[in-house]
């Protein structure tokens, strides 16, 4: 059985896990917002909360996940 404990951590690494993914889209949406785009794919999974912090900042996205290419995420603002 989990303890308490463990729950705990495993959760502190999931918000470790959201706040990497947002670092990374950050970068990249600041490279492309300096290109002149308005939106680009992010290749990679995201974790949840990452994606609700996006959309909570005014984000849309639309994910889609195949079996060819994999997760991709599109961000536009």
């Amino acid at each position: 059985m989990i303890s308490a404990q463990d729950a705990r951590e495993m959760t502190a690494k999931l918000c470790k896990e959201a706040e990497r993914n947002l670092e990374d889209i950050e970068a990249e949406i600041k490279q492309e917002a300096a290109k002149g785009n308005h939106g680009y794919w992010h290749d990679g999974y995201v974790h949840q909360q990452a994606l609700k912090v996006l959309e909570s900042l005014g984000f849309e996205l639309q994910e889609c996940d195949s079996q060819i290419q994999g997760y991709s995420l599109h961000v536009k603002w």
